[in-house]
């Protein structure tokens, strides 16, 4: 590798305006605290492969594809790149390269603010912050495009995920399993209307409520 171009990010990653001229990318994976140095162009034929990223309309539409951090079948290709170290000169990129969607970091925000995940769409109207309002413009949409992603998952992942076509299946994009994932553990709102979860069948989607609800702040004791 020593011909080719070391960058270095905070995160896993890939981006199309890096392929095909020989880049390998170093990052430290937050969750296990390993080094990786990998390269782009061989990450990219390992995904084509073994994963649904190429799929979406994040690397479609923006080119690019990122996370937060790695998930357990990624160390299959990311095993033979293991660094001890990642040289501390190394240039880091000022780009955000986030992935899938920089709204997800939007979202992140609003939940350190307010506890949860459930942006109503009049949010604007209780939000006196213009800086958070101007921040959180357009999320609510935004989350409403991912509960529909969400679904078409499910439609596909219950069908095994075929190779062809199904546009006669789903309506819209489908969201991938590491998003999936990655939202499950920010305690995302998938089904706002709370009928969905008095639903028989609807158990996991109960029991996933409730451990969000139990989180919540409770109403402080009135001591007077």
């Amino acid at each position: 590798m020593s011909n080719m171009k070391k960058v270095q990010r905070s995160r896993m990653m890939i981006t199309k305006r890096m392929l095909g001229q020989g880049y390998v990318v170093c990052f430290t994976d937050s969750k296990t605290q390993r080094n990786f140095c990998y390269p782009i162009d061989d990450f990219h034929d390992w995904l084509e492969s073994n994963t649904n990223c190429l799929n979406t309309s994040s690397w479609k539409d923006d080119g690019v594809y990122n996370w937060h951090y790695v998930p357990q079948k990624y160390f299959d290709f990311l095993n033979d790149f293991e660094e001890k170290t990642i040289p501390a000169d190394m240039p880091i990129s000022v780009v955000r390269d986030y992935r899938p969607n920089h709204r997800i970091d939007d979202l992140r925000h609003y939940k350190r603010n307010y506890g949860h995940c459930l942006v109503d769409d009049n949010i604007s109207e209780y939000i006196k912050d213009e800086e958070s309002k101007r921040r959180y413009k357009g999320l609510s949409a935004w989350i409403k495009k991912k509960r529909s992603e969400y679904k078409n998952w499910l439609i596909i992942d219950s069908i095994g995920n075929p190779e062809e076509d199904i546009d006669h299946i789903i309506d819209g994009d489908c969201m991938d399993e590491e998003e999936v994932w990655e939202l499950q553990n920010m305690e995302f709102i998938f089904y706002p209307n709370l009928e969905h979860y008095f639903e028989k069948n609807n158990y996991d989607d109960r029991e996933y409520l409730i451990k969000i609800l139990q989180k919540l702040p409770k109403r402080p004791v009135d001591k007077s």
